[in-house]
């Protein structure tokens, strides 16, 4: 009888291999109230197709009519999570609750186009600004094409100055860019190289454009060419125009004017950091509590700041005539100086960083001379 291997060596492998996982940050919440099959269920099914939707939703719901806007981008989300609520008088923000109990990993949320209206979309509005969550509503207000009118929805998301929420006009009431816009914008995985994109001039599949003025547009967009926003003379929402022959979203804000990618960006960059970090505290025996273990924390920190730059989120570095910009710049505080109660508490070293923002160039002056 052969003896075993264990008589002259002892081989033993423990797997690591459960790691924190990131968010859905390409994931989209349809929220529609309209009865049907989730009416009798939880209340929240995912999809990864058109087909899948069609099995529950029928062709002529709303539902089914934002699904099938998501998945005609090109490229597509991988999956789309609708949720449904019973339609009363408004929609109760405590369903919104019970969704996010229920399933949480979802980051973009369009509506249904019964909640376009002022009290409905300030309602969501409030429940979403303190999550990390993008919410584009739709308004056919024309009111938004007025740049003295600060009654409408558009006008109110500026006022309180929404950093999570995004005003999207059009004319017809039966189109869903909101959905169309999270499906292109969702798309985006940060891991990837050059995956990093702006919602300005991106197409919208199956959504035709706005016809509208100059100064129309100046007044919902709050953009004036060649000097920038203006919040007295335009509202910073979005709208889909066609200049050229080509149709395209303008400007990409939300309420605060900041733009939906950088807000995108920095959502993602946290999350991702924080989980990278997480990984190395859950899978390492431990981290001493000295200047090595610091730096393995520092060293997770600027792994996920390369990947941030690799994919178009963070500038790269600028030489300018031999001074160095740097892409980023990190610095830990060393353990001698933490205070010793922090010490005591297991409380790491804050690790700290700077970075620039890559952004992007929405507008272009050309200034030449001709001469014979």
């Amino acid at each position: 009888m052969a003896l075993p291997l264990s008589t002259v060596i002892s081989v033993n492998i423990t797997k690591e291999t459960v790691f924190p996982t990131a968010k859905g940050f390409g994931t989209i919440l349809l929220l529609t109230g309209e009865p049907d099959k989730l009416a009798t269920v939880e209340g929240l099914a995912t999809y990864s197709s058109i087909n899948e939707v069609a099995v529950d939703w029928d062709s002529t719901s709303e539902a089914y009519k934002m699904a099938a806007t998501v998945f005609s981008q090109n490229p597509s989300v991988i999956r789309i999570k609708i949720g449904w609520y019973e339609d009363t008088v408004k929609l109760p923000v405590s369903r919104l609750d019970e969704i996010v109990d229920v399933d949480n990993d979802w980051y973009g949320l369009a509506c249904w186009n019964t909640l376009r209206d002022d009290a409905e979309v300030t309602n969501i509005a409030e429940w979403v600004e303190p999550r990390v969550k993008r919410f584009i509503t739709t308004t056919n207000d024309i009111l938004t094409k007025d740049a003295a009118d600060a009654t409408c929805i558009a006008a109110q998301i500026q006022l309180q100055g929404y950093n999570r929420t995004y005003a999207f006009y059009h004319d017809v009431a039966t189109e869903y860019p909101c959905c169309a816009s999270l499906g292109v914008m969702l798309t985006v995985d940060f891991y990837t190289p050059d995956s990093a994109k702006t919602w300005k001039f991106k197409k919208l599949n199956g959504i035709p454009p706005v016809a509208l003025t100059s100064a129309e547009l100046e007044a919902i967009t709050g953009f004036v060419p060649a000097v920038g926003f203006d919040p007295a003379n335009g509202k910073f929402c979005n709208t889909y125009i066609s200049v050229g022959g080509v149709s395209f979203v303008a400007e990409g804000t939300g309420g605060d004017r900041e733009f939906f990618d950088t807000c995108h960006f920095v959502d993602w960059l946290q999350d991702a950091v924080a989980v990278r970090i997480l990984g190395t505290l859950t899978t390492a025996p431990k981290i001493h509590y000295t200047d090595v273990g610091a730096q393995r924390l520092i060293d997770d920190l600027i792994a996920t700041l390369e990947i941030g730059i690799a994919a178009g989120g963070i500038a790269s570095a600028i030489d300018d005539d031999g001074n160095q910009y740097p892409e980023y710049q990190v610095q830990v505080q060393k353990v001698k100086d933490v205070p010793p109660a922090q010490r005591a508490n297991r409380i790491a070293p804050t690790l700290r960083f700077t970075a620039r923002l890559a952004g992007a160039i929405h507008y272009v002056s050309v200034v030449g001379t001709v001469t014979v």
